[in-house]
Parts: C-alpha cells; structure tokens; sequence
C-alpha cells in the first residue's frame, strides 16, 4: 500500500466514521483489478462530503455555494451526486476559495 492510499484511508475512515482498520481490511480485501474504481468512489465521496460541510458551515443552498465558488450548478450536481469530481488543480483552487470564502453579512 502507498503513501497515497493510506492518507486516502484514513481521510475516508474519519469522514465515514468508519474504524481505519476495517476501511483497510476492505481495501486489502478488494481485488487488485478492482481497486482503481474503488478509489475513484472514496475520492468521490470524500469530495462530496467537504462541499456539504462547505454549505452546511456557511448554510448556503446548492445554486448559492456554486455561484460562490465560481462554477456551473451542473457541474455543483455532479459532484454532490458523486458523478464526477473537479480535477486536481481545480480541486486545489476550490479548496482554497471555499477555506477563504466569509459570507457577508
């Protein structure tokens, strides 16, 4: 197992709430042909869980928070829905406007 897939477990242990060595039990126990869409779903819903903590924090609705972070309320559906994620550098750059994101008052 890499660096990367370890920091993966772990991130998606502490969002799910799931014990981190039954997250590893079940990557281990996956079939190495298998393991890339697995780990495509664990980035999937780990991004969906920072945007409805993002909303939630800030207590946005879904066109709101897609308005403030500059992008499509399709491509906002998406990710919720876990059909898609923003690519690295995207996420990157959504992650820091939505660390630096104040909502007026």
């Amino acid at each position: 197992m890499n660096a990367r897939t370890a920091k993966l477990l772990r991130s998606y242990s502490r969002s799910t709430g799931q014990p981190l060595k039954d997250a590893k039990r079940e990557w281990l126990t996956t079939p190495r042909d298998q393991r890339g869409a697995v780990r495509d779903e664990m980035e999937r819903n780990l991004w969906r869980r920072e945007l409805q903590e993002f909303r939630k924090r800030h207590n946005l609705q879904g066109k709101e928070a897609a308005s403030v972070l500059q992008v499509p309320y399709d491509t906002w559906r998406k990710w919720e829905s876990m059909i898609s994620t923003p690519h690295k550098f995207a996420m990157i750059a959504l992650r820091l406007a939505m660390r630096d994101f104040k909502k007026p008052v």
